[in-house]
C-alpha cells in the first residue's frame, strides 16, 4: 500500500508541537504536506486526513474494512486487552451499547448543567485581579464533575478520599502516558 507523505520532523518536536500548539501543528503540516499525511514510521502509522472526500469515504465505508491497531503494549497493559478501545466487531458493538445510555439525550444535557454549575462554583472562589493556576482550576472542575456524574457524590470523607485518589492517579497517568505518546508519534 502506498502511504501519503510522512512527516520529516523529529518525533520529540512533533510531540511538543502537538501538545502545546495543536492547531498550528495541523495547519503547518497541512500547508507542507497537503490534506493527507502520515506521522510515525511504525507498522500502524497515524494518518491525518482533512480532505472532505477522504473523510466521507472513511465515514461511509463498511466498518469491517477498518481494524483498530489492536492492543499496543503500553495501553493494553494499562487498560487490558478487553478494553473497549481494542475490541472489534460484534463484541465491540455489544459493549459500546452498554455504555451508550449515559451519553444520550436528557442524561447528556444534565451533564452540561452539572459542568456549568460546578464551573460556576469553582470560579466564584477566584479573586479579581489575582493570578491563578489554570491547570489547578480545570483539574478541580474535572474532578468534581467526575465525582458527581460517575460516583454520585459531592461531599464527605469518601468524596475527599476519591478526589485525592483521582488527583494522584491523573498525575501518575500523565507520567505513564509520556512514553506511549513518544512511540505513538513514531
Amino acid at each position: 500500500m502506498n502511504l501519503p507523505p510522512t512527516l520529516s520532523q523529529p518525533r520529540l518536536l512533533r510531540l511538543f508541537k502537538l501538545i502545546f500548539y495543536p492547531l498550528d501543528y495541523l495547519e503547518d503540516n497541512y500547508q507542507r504536506y497537503g490534506d493527507i499525511f502520515v506521522a510515525g514510521k511504525s507498522e500502524t502509522p497515524f494518518v491525518y486526513i482533512s480532505n472532505p472526500q477522504g473523510i466521507q469515504t472513511i465515514l461511509t465505508r463498511d466498518k469491517t474494512d477498518f481494524k483498530t491497531g489492536g492492543g499496543s503494549g503500553f495501553l493494553s497493559t494499562l487498560l487490558g486487552d478487553n478494553s473497549l478501545l481494542f475490541l472489534q466487531g460484534e463484541r465491540h458493538r455489544r459493549e459500546r451499547k452498554l455504555l451508550m445510555p449515559p451519553f444520550h439525550g436528557e442524561r447528556l444535557k444534565s451533564y452540561a448543567n452539572l459542568i456549568y454549575s460546578i464551573s460556576d462554583e469553582v470560579t466564584d472562589k477566584l479573586q479579581i485581579n489575582r493570578s491563578f493556576n489554570v491547570r489547578d482550576i480545570m483539574q478541580e472542575i474535572t474532578l468534581k464533575v467526575i465525582l458527581k456524574a460517575v460516583f454520585g457524590i459531592t461531599e464527605g470523607e469518601r468524596y475527599q478520599r476519591l478526589q485525592e485518589l483521582l488527583k494522584s492517579w491523573l498525575s501518575f497517568l500523565i507520567v505513564l502516558l509520556m512514553p506511549y505518546l513518544f512511540s505513538f508519534l513514531g
